[in-house]
């Protein structure tokens, strides 16, 4: 599978009552200190919110993402959704590359709906996760998707990736979410 952009992903109605909910007051965030991985390093913090894994539906306004989900199973052309969650980093003052990681470590699809207007490009490395070389190995840039609303990416979830915070905007908003291959 390659790298797959689809711009204004969702109808414009449906996105901005979406987005308008996502970036309300009322939409419960969880603190992270490494938005990307289990380690603490200074400065990877971000939040999150689960929507949905393995065991069911995670959050309390489901109605938002039904429809939203339906549309991401076509695009994906996948049924069976391991993880979504939304993910939230801020500015620190200046742009931080997190860490380079995959979502899952076995075979999947893995997607970014970005949310809001922001910096902090999503960079996917040439090189994929194997259990022989793990991260250890001299990443190369792939490419790097610019966060636009409403674009949706769509990419082989063994290819290593990371995202950068915003350093001209305050936050970055995105919906990861990941699929078994049918």
């Amino acid at each position: 599978m390659s790298i797959k952009i689809i711009d204004n992903f969702l109808d414009k109605e449906y996105f901005d009552a979406f987005k308008s909910q996502i970036e309300g007051q009322l939409c419960p965030w969880h603190y992270r200190d490494n938005i990307t991985n289990e380690d603490n390093t200074l400065g990877r913090y971000g939040f999150y919110h689960l929507i949905l894994n393995q065991d069911g539906p995670k959050t309390s306004n489901w109605d938002l993402f039904s429809r939203f989900f339906y549309f991401l199973k076509k695009a994906t052309g996948s049924n069976d959704m391991l993880r979504s969650r939304m993910d939230m980093t801020v500015n620190m003052g200046k742009s931080i590359v997190l860490d380079p990681h995959v979502d899952f470590f076995f075979p999947h699809i893995a997607s970014i709906l970005y949310i809001n207007k922001s910096d902090g490009n999503t960079i996917i490395y040439n090189q994929r996760y194997n259990e022989k070389d793990g991260y250890n190995q001299e990443l190369t840039v792939k490419d790097e998707i610019e966060p636009r609303p409403n674009r949706l990416l769509i990419f082989d979830g063994l290819f290593i990736h990371t995202g950068c915070t915003p350093s001209k905007h305050n936050r970055r908003i995105l919906i990861n979410s990941n699929f078994r291959y049918n």
